[in-house]
């Protein structure tokens, strides 16, 4: 009884490394070593969408994400004087 105790636990032993040894190993998701650049953004004063402050048309105290926007916030502030 005891040598088919020892057998037993040794097979299971033998397959427990062989599971181990043949599992394929996990890949990790690779960590961002370097912290996203911050860009400061605007919004456009006539459409409303966030763009970068350096690709922008800045007028006094307003932006604008293209020039035919500035120009389309231009006219509309004309009609409204």
């Amino acid at each position: 009884m005891r040598t088919l105790l020892i057998i037993i636990a040794l097979a299971l032993a033998a397959l427990i490394i062989k599971r181990l040894i043949s599992a394929k190993p996990r890949r990790k998701k690779p960590v961002q070593t370097q912290a996203a650049e911050y860009k400061p953004t605007v919004r456009c004063e006539f459409c409303g969408a966030h763009i970068p402050s350096g690709s922008a048309l800045h007028s006094e105290d307003v932006s604008f994400c293209d020039n035919a926007h500035y120009l389309a916030y231009k006219k509309q502030d004309d009609q409204n004087r």
